[in-house]
């Protein structure tokens, strides 16, 4: 790989959308996941390493940097597919348990909204119908009063 291929820190900041000074705690902070131009004094970056950096800002927003960095190990970028360290295995089985815990969570929800939007529709109607009922009940009221006084006095109002 010549030097023509590797990135400079400013470069490789923008293509992150970050400040220099995040990416030089990230070189630090995932150093083991990155190559060895990304470890020197004079920094520079490969695809791989920005690949990595971008996986480790995604695992960022949910995990604490320690987590994250164990997280990134899982597998390891250099390594034929699917290569699965088998000390990461447990932190594997712990995500896809939290995201099986999500997605039952998730679905419980819609069923629930599911269900409360069945119960509205079963109000919406039943006061539609009660409304149909007291405009009629307010139009025949409109039509006694209508009438003049003297005929009121013998026509009781409308029930």
């Amino acid at each position: 790989m010549g030097i023509a291929d590797l990135l400079t820190p400013g470069q490789a900041a923008h293509l992150l959308g970050i400040d220099t000074s995040t990416l030089r705690r990230y070189a630090r902070q995932f150093s083991t996941h990155l190559s060895e131009h990304a470890n020197q004094p004079r920094r520079h970056y490969t695809a791989t390493d920005i690949a990595t950096l971008r996986h480790a800002q995604t695992l960022l927003r949910t995990h604490t940097p320690k987590d994250a960095v164990e997280l990134l190990a899982v597998i390891e970028p250099d390594a034929a597919p699917p290569a699965i360290v088998e000390s990461q295995l447990p932190a594997l089985v712990g995500e896809l348990e939290r995201t099986r815990e999500m997605m039952a969570s998730l679905v419980q929800r819609i069923d629930d909204i599911a269900a409360d939007r069945d119960t509205d529709r079963v109000t919406i109607d039943d006061q539609a119908t009660e409304l149909a009922e007291l405009r009629t009940d307010h139009e025949r009221l409109r039509a006694w009063i209508a009438i003049p006084p003297w005929r009121r006095i013998f026509t009781p109002p409308p029930e």
